[in-house]
This record gives C-alpha cells, sequence and structure tokens, in this order.
C-alpha cells in the first residue's frame, strides 16, 4: 500500500542527474521522455529510503507498484549524485535472493575525518613600511 510521504527539498544544481543513455537513438528519446518524470520519482524513492532507513531495489518497486527497471535508474542516479549509497547489508528479496540495501547519506560516513581547523601561529613578523 503506498501512502503519500510529506518530504520536501531542493536539490542543489550540483547534483542534478539527467536519466541515463547509451547514446543510441532509441536510449536518446527514452531518456528524454523521462526526464521531466525522473526529478518526482528521484525524489519519492530518495523519501523512502530515508523514511526505511534503507531499502533494495525490490522493496522500493513493490512499494510504488512499479517494475524494477523504471525504479532502478533512478536509484543508480541517487548513487551517481551522491545522495545514496550501497550499504554491506542485505535482505532477502520475494525470490529468496539477497539484494544489497540502500542507505541516504544523512551524516559522514565513520571513515572520514572530520577537517580539523588550522593551528594558529603567533610567530608571524609584522609587514614592515
Amino acid at each position: 500500500m503506498q501512502r503519500q510521504m510529506d518530504l520536501q527539498f531542493d536539490t542543489p544544481a550540483s547534483v542534478v542527474v539527467e536519466p541515463p543513455s547509451s547514446g543510441s537513438a532509441t536510449s536518446e528519446a527514452a531518456a528524454a521522455s523521462m526526464s521531466s518524470a525522473a526529478g518526482n520519482l528521484r525524489t519519492k524513492v530518495l523519501a523512502y529510503i530515508i523514511e526505511r532507513d534503507g531499502a533494495t531495489d525490490a522493496e522500493i518497486a513493490e512499494y510504488f507498484g512499479l517494475a524494477d527497471n523504471t525504479l532502478r535508474p533512478r536509484r543508480w542516479e541517487l548513487v551517481k549524485a551522491g545522495l545514496i549509497y550501497r550499504t554491506t547489508e542485505t535482505r532477502t528479496t520475494p525470490s529468496g535472493r539477497q539484494a544489497a540495501v540502500f542507505r541516504a547519506f544523512t551524516e559522514a560516513p565513520e571513515y572520514c575525518e572530520p577537517a580539523e581547523p588550522p593551528e594558529e601561529t603567533t610567530d608571524v613578523e609584522p609587514a614592515v613600511e
């Protein structure tokens, strides 16, 4: 059962990702036809992943009632934009296989060291006029 999620945010221009294309005429046409809908669907997929604290492609497809092939490119675009990442966690799909769980970047990963402010120096010589 799909329910409306109340999540509003602006995606910075630097992370806007166009639908993927293989470069063929039919692929370019398909990407162009999805361009306007892709952003809306990406937002919904991101909101779902955030709300659920992670999701597999199968879980996302089932929730939205769409084919995996429709949602997988939106998830790929979110990864490419740096908004979500693939975890080492897996969950069992309806077919009994293991699938990767994707999570949103909500804070810096553990392996990122926080930036240290530069040390203040007091041994600076005054400028001579």
